[in-house]
C-alpha cells in the first residue's frame, strides 16, 4: 500500500504564504466650498469618511473619472468577444 504524502497545515513555517496587500486607491474629490479638485490615497477596503480639502473644508464630493481602454490599432474584431484575435472567426 502506498503511503500518502504528508500535508502540512496552513501556517506551517515551511509552507509559503501569500503576502498581504494593503491596497491603496487614488480617489479624486472636489470641494463644494472652494471648488478645489484634489486626490486622496485611501485603502480600498475602508470607507472614505472625514475627507477634507487642502483648505480644511469638509463639504466635498467624489469626482468620477471615465476609464478608457485602448488597444492596438486595427485590432477590433467583428463582434466576437475575443476582439478578433483568436481562431473563432469572429
Amino acid at each position: 500500500m502506498r503511503e500518502r504524502p504528508h500535508i502540512r497545515p496552513f501556517g506551517d513555517p515551511l509552507v509559503p504564504t501569500l503576502p498581504t496587500l494593503d491596497a491603496m486607491a487614488a480617489y479624486d474629490f472636489r470641494c463644494r466650498t472652494c471648488d478645489t479638485v484634489f486626490t486622496v490615497h485611501h485603502p480600498i477596503h475602508e470607507p472614505a469618511t472625514g475627507i477634507q480639502c487642502p483648505h480644511g473644508h469638509t463639504d466635498v464630493t467624489r469626482v468620477w473619472s471615465a476609464v478608457s481602454m485602448v488597444g492596438a490599432a486595427g485590432s477590433a474584431g467583428s463582434g466576437c468577444a475575443c476582439g478578433g484575435s483568436c481562431c473563432c472567426g469572429g
